[in-house]
């Protein structure tokens, strides 16, 4: 079974689910997509917005004054509402504008209908090319190699990360020898050099963690979120 942790555990706090990360034996962590918080270039002209502080700052000054795409409890949804609590502004400042997923989002800041929205570098990249879209920072400890001038969303005061994890799971009681089978595996693979660069042509970057490794992970984001 694949999940995307985050979105796992976000759906299971919101009690959609009935069913948490401690349902399941967690096998490895393949990959993470860091999030790509960003506003629509007009909007950022005209108000002299540069970078995510002075994105804040006009929040803080014009509450609900900007319209936000997001997909009801989705790790986007999570993402902002987190990185304005941790520069101290309340996650209702904003205009949410519900979508079916992050393609209409974008076709939203297109519009003019929302000045942004939460998505990742694989799918904002053409817009981010054209001229459409600026991207606010980067949700991650790292900078992205395919922004390296963009700084993270901590290096711009916010203590705030969070990536799209996406990993392998068991049914919970499967036998450890099985376990450690399965995750030599696919630490082999995760590791291969063709796997990570097809990986990272898609925006996101191979991290691959062990049982016991993903579980402590898995333990620190279900306590974050």
């Amino acid at each position: 079974t694949r999940k995307e942790s985050s979105a796992a555990s976000d759906v299971y706090k919101r009690q959609i689910v009935d069913y948490g990360f401690e349902s399941f034996e967690p096998i490895a962590l393949g990959t993470v997509t860091p999030h790509l918080p960003s506003i629509s270039t007009e909007f950022a002209q005209e108000h002299g917005i540069e970078d995510l502080q002075d994105f804040l700052d006009h929040v803080e000054a014009n509450p609900d004054d900007v319209n936000w795409g997001f997909t009801t409890g989705s790790e986007d949804h999570y993402s902002i509402a987190a990185i304005l609590d941790g520069a101290g502004l309340d996650p209702g400042s904003l205009n949410y504008v519900n979508y079916d997923g992050t393609g209409p989002q974008y076709a939203g800041v297109v519009a003019g209908e929302i000045q942004g929205m939460t998505g990742d570098y694989a799918s904002a990249q053409g817009y981010i090319e054209d001229g459409s879209l600026m991207p606010l920072g980067i949700v991650a400890e790292d900078r992205d190699d395919n922004l390296p001038e963009l700084p993270t969303v901590e290096e711009q005061g916010v203590d705030h990360t969070l990536t799209v994890d996406r990993g392998f799971f068991a049914p919970e009681g499967t036998p450890e020898e099985h376990i450690e089978v399965i995750a030599e595996a696919f630490e082999a693979a995760i590791n291969s050099p063709d796997f990570q660069e097809e990986v990272e042509a898609a925006g996101s970057y191979a991290h691959f963690l062990g049982p016991e490794e993903y579980q402590d992970h898995l333990d620190d984001l279900d306590e974050a979120m």
